[in-house]
């Protein structure tokens, strides 16, 4: 059974509006927690918007991992491709040139 421990006291129950109802990561939880009760209240709106701002950070961090990857098998595939036209160019040169 759930029950509520020392790191929820009162963080539920804050009269600050926000999207969301309360705050769902456990090291934003704890860091409003540990803070007197009067001053939770004044930055319950901030640590939301920090912990929402962390997980704006993550999913950028993520499509820029996934950017990263796409755009260096696109690099891979057209450096293939000129080294491909580099040997057929050479070999064309090589037929075209005259031997010394």
């Amino acid at each position: 059974m759930w029950h509520r421990n020392r790191y929820d006291v009162g963080i539920d129950r804050l009269l600050i509006p926000t999207k969301r109802k309360t705050m769902t990561t456990l090291f934003w939880k704890d860091a409003l927690a540990s803070l007197p009760p009067n001053v939770q209240r004044r930055y319950a709106a901030s640590f939301d918007a920090a912990e929402r701002f962390e997980a704006l950070l993550d999913l950028g961090i993520e499509a820029w991992r996934s950017v990263k990857h796409a755009l260096a098998k696109i690099c891979q595939a057209a450096a293939r491709a000129m080294r491909g036209t580099a040997r057929i160019l050479d070999g064309a040169a090589h037929r075209l040139l005259p031997m010394h």
